[in-house]
């Protein structure tokens, strides 16, 4: 890509008023040869509106590792999060490409190395090159296996892939993005559920432990007659 060659040494990126409205248009990011900050504007940016846009920005972007974004130092925490939040939606986005679609998601390099690793396990195995499912498989385990540090993985680099190839069906298409919609959607209900519980736990956190710290310090200063008291349960049981 151009911008790779014009700006190899290229480390962050600053968008205001740039009118991204979608996360596909984050995808675009890739083109670069690293990134290790980026601010996003809340200001001229509509996706910013969207609660989950820094996450998918980090399940996308996660070889980059990025360090930074909108000045605030990203944890550990937060990629383990996107991972957890958008990693299903690669998958399943992946499951509708056959074999030549996922083979064009990787560098030549790459792809030569996939493919002369499955043709080793086949001859060791004996699977049959016809077995288009066994044969998808394996090119999937032997890209996981020999993917370089750094380097994206057909999971994350599917969900930007542009293809030369029309659709079986208009229904095949509709199909895909219903799915598609329908888990982003199950997604962002189970994450905010998540948010909801944890901001409720921390309202009535301060109290519980209080009353939890409060209640041992009464049995221990009147041990024996709690000990007394145990015992009378026992024995009624």
């Amino acid at each position: 890509p151009k911008l790779r060659v014009r700006f190899p040494a290229l480390q962050g990126l600053t968008f205001s008023f740039s009118s991204i409205s979608s996360l596909k248009q984050l995808n675009a990011l890739t083109a670069v040869r690293r990134l290790d900050f980026l601010s996003l504007s809340p200001e001229g940016n509509p996706v910013t509106n969207f609660s989950l846009w820094k996450y998918y920005l980090l399940y996308r972007l996660s070889h980059f590792n990025l360090r930074k974004i909108n000045e605030v130092d990203v944890s550990m925490t937060d990629t383990v999060l996107a991972e957890q939040l958008f990693s299903d939606l690669g998958h399943v986005t992946l499951q509708h490409f056959d074999i030549s679609r996922i083979l064009c998601l990787l560098p030549d390099v790459r792809r030569k190395q996939v493919l002369g690793h499955c043709d080793t396990l086949e001859q060791k195995k004996s699977v049959s090159p016809k077995h288009t499912e066994d044969r998808r498989k394996l090119i999937l385990a032997a890209e996981q296996k020999n993917r370089p540090i750094g380097t994206e993985s057909v999971n994350v680099a599917a969900l930007s892939y542009n293809s030369t190839v029309r659709p079986k069906s208009a229904k095949t298409s509709d199909k895909v993005h219903i799915a598609s919609s329908q888990l982003l959607d199950e997604i962002v209900a189970s994450a905010i559920a998540r948010q909801n519980k944890l901001t409720a736990l921390e309202k009535v956190w301060n109290s519980v432990l209080r009353d939890a710290v409060r209640s041992a310090v009464n049995e221990f200063t009147s041990l024996s007659a709690t000990v007394d008291k145990a015992l009378s349960a026992v024995q009624e049981t």
